[in-house]
């Protein structure tokens, strides 16, 4: 039987395989090697916790180049994603004390993510909604040399956005929360 913790990773993953690959929504992810995607489970919510944990992350991130980035999931974050949002300023701090905007960005995922100025209904919120809070850590490098080999990297969001937008907001809480 798998522990929690397991069960996180196994979902996230199959979320990564079958929406975020799946769904093309990051058309950079497919060339990734699912030995280089690390997932890591921080099972805090006080916010001094997550922040030194995201902080041991980026910098393990730094030093292992066999990596290529990381998701770490927040499975008792903030359950409001406005309140989430500022541990993800928070953990966005961290890189710049941390001397590591130019190695690495980080996007924010979470259940209830929604646009600024969007309704929460609708689904292009999806792009950025994952079954558990949680921060990717990318490398800079990398991001740069997706987007220089990409033929037009500015159309992605539009493109995801209709492509969600075909389907009802119902259609893609099924498949987020296997329901």
């Amino acid at each position: 039987m798998e522990d929690r913790t397991d069960l996180i990773i196994t979902s996230t993953q199959a979320w990564v395989d079958e929406f975020i690959i799946g769904e093309n929504i990051c058309p950079f992810a497919k060339h990734i090697p699912t030995e280089k995607l690390q997932l890591k489970v921080d099972s805090s919510n006080q916010l001094s916790t997550m922040l030194e944990f995201i902080a041991i992350e980026m910098l393990h991130l730094q030093q292992n180049l066999n990596i290529e980035t990381s998701l770490v999931i927040y499975p008792n974050g903030d359950p409001d994603f406005l309140n989430f949002l500022d541990t993800y300023y928070a953990c966005d701090q961290i890189l710049e004390d941390l001397q590591l905007r130019s190695v690495f960005q980080l996007v924010c995922f979470h259940p209830k993510f929604c646009f600024d100025n969007a309704p929460e209904e609708d689904a292009a919120n999806y792009t950025n909604r994952s079954p558990y809070p949680m921060i990717h850590i990318l490398r800079e490098s990398s991001v740069s040399k997706a987007v220089e080999g990409h033929p037009d990297v500015d159309s992605i969001p539009e493109r995801n956005m209709e492509h969600l937008r075909k389907q009802a907001v119902s259609h893609w809480g099924k498949r987020l929360y296997n329901k």
